[in-house]
This record gives structure tokens, sequence and C-alpha cells, in this order.
């Protein structure tokens, strides 16, 4: 009798959990759970010209005690018709041994910043143009690993022809 009791209650909290499972991947997925990430980015030259460079420099800032694993971290901005835009180039990262995957990774625990070059050429239109990029990131605490997570951005400048 003990045995049945003990598989139907084993079975039952499984259940309970898979289903519960998708609720608390959804919390994290639509911003409801605080994660311990903070990603934001900006154009250091929010006025261009035509043959002038410039950098969108994304920012990510990470509370005490978390990290983000630098494989994980990616970001992609859509074209801009008359714009160049470079790669993004990571700073080195701290090597660790990870305990949730048991493997050596490659991690940021302090805050940085990455920028990608941009060119403004002879063939952007006057006016405000709009530089829609996607960050993407997964990271860790202390006792959890988050979901990988990608954040829409977008940034704005003016382009002034002479």
């Amino acid at each position: 009798m003990f045995n049945n009791t003990f598989k139907n209650t084993t079975l039952i909290l499984g259940l309970g959990f898979l289903f519960t499972l998708p609720v608390s991947a959804e919390g994290f997925s639509k911003g409801k759970v605080k994660l311990p990430f903070n990603i934001d980015a900006k154009i250091d030259k929010p006025e261009l010209t035509p043959k002038t460079k410039s950098n969108l420099i994304v920012n990510f800032k990470i509370d005490s005690g978390s990290y983000l694993y630098k494989d994980s971290i990616s970001v992609t901005v859509n074209p801009v018709n008359g714009v160049k835009i470079g790669k993004f180039v990571l700073p080195k990262a701290e090597k660790k041994l990870d305990k949730f995957s048991n493997t050596q990774k490659e991690i940021y625990h302090n805050s940085f910043s990455v920028s990608l070059p941009v060119e403004v050429t002879d063939k952007v239109n006057s006016g405000k143009i709009s530089f829609s990029s996607v960050i993407g990131y997964q990271g860790c605490s202390s006792n959890i690993c988050y979901i990988p997570q990608e954040k829409n951005i977008t940034i704005s400048a003016n382009v002034k022809k002479k």
C-alpha cells in the first residue's frame, strides 16, 4: 500500500511540475519576472551626415552575483538604406567552470558594452532613421539559470545632408 501511495504522489507532483513549467517560462519571456540583467542601447552621434562614422553602443548591466554566457550573446540590427553597419566584437570574458552544465564556459559578471560601427553613405535619405535591433542573451544567478532572452530595441538618429 505504501508503495502505490508513494508512486501516485510522485506521479501527481511530477505532472504538476510539467504543467507549471510553461507558465514559469512565459513569465520570464514576457518580462513578468525581473531578471538580473539590463540591456539598453544608444547611438553615440544622434545627428549624422553622409560620410560620417558613428557607433551603436549596447550596454549590458549585470547584477552582482549573476553572469551572462558569452556564447549566448547576439546583436542583430536590421538593414537601413544608405547605412553600413559593422559587426560587434565582445570584450574578453572570464573562464569559469559552470556548475549548471559542468563545462568550462566564458562568462561576463560585470557590466560591459559592445559597439557596432555605423557609416552613413551618400545614398541615405535626410530625416529620421531607426536602427531596429534584437539582442539575445542568457545568464544565471547563483542558484538558477534563466531561459534564453531576446530584447527588441530601436535607436533613432537624424540624418542631415549638407
